[in-house]
């Protein structure tokens, strides 16, 4: 519900966030004219807006001289102070999907806080709720995609492919990954 600003309930079919739900590993700059483009932009803006200054964020991003991958940069740099490359800010986000049942992320990793966050800009407070991606149900996934046993034979570009190795393990585990060129892997390991 708009004024409510936890994660939310199980199962929840409503909104944005889940038209990304399934699409999770389709790419983030390649525009379809489906559903699912709105998903993946609103995902990211939602994480990109928790983490790297809200309303000032935006401002920042459609008020610099870049109109590419270089306005999410520099508006990043001025409202923040730290340069981050796109390609860094989408391994985070990912990171940050599957971490979104966890009130207590590390910085740079949050979309649920449990409550709402704020964002001021010019006097105006703007509230943004918690976010927990294993909340949303698109009618086949609850939470976002991840694989099982096998990846998808072509990795997109500016996407986020989630391959879960496996639940409960204890020991020691060695697993052999290929990784094409160009493509950076993340290791989350969750409790």
């Amino acid at each position: 519900a708009y004024s409510d600003g936890t994660a939310g309930s199980a199962s929840n079919t409503s909104g944005r966030f889940t038209d990304y739900i399934g699409y999770s590993d389709y790419s983030l700059i390649t525009w379809n004219n489906n559903l699912y483009n709105y998903g993946l932009n609103y995902s990211f803006g939602s994480y990109l807006a928790r983490n790297y200054g809200g309303a000032e964020l935006f401002q920042n991003i459609v008020q610099n001289e870049y109109t590419d991958h270089q306005a999410v940069e520099s508006a990043v740099a001025t409202t923040t102070g730290s340069s981050v490359s796109l390609a860094d800010l989408l391994r985070r986000w990912g990171v940050a999907v599957l971490l979104s049942d966890n009130t207590a992320a590390p910085t740079n990793y949050v979309y649920n806080t449990g409550a709402f966050s704020s964002s001021i800009l010019d006097s105006i407070t703007y509230s943004l709720g918690s976010i927990n991606a294993f909340n949303y149900y698109d009618g086949t996934y609850t939470g976002p995609k991840i694989y099982t046993t096998s990846l998808p034979s072509s990795h997109q570009s500016a996407s986020t492919t989630f391959f879960e190795v496996g639940t409960d393990l204890t020991g020691v585990l060695s697993k052999t990954v290929y990784v094409p060129s160009g493509v950076k892997l993340s290791v989350v390991l969750k409790e």
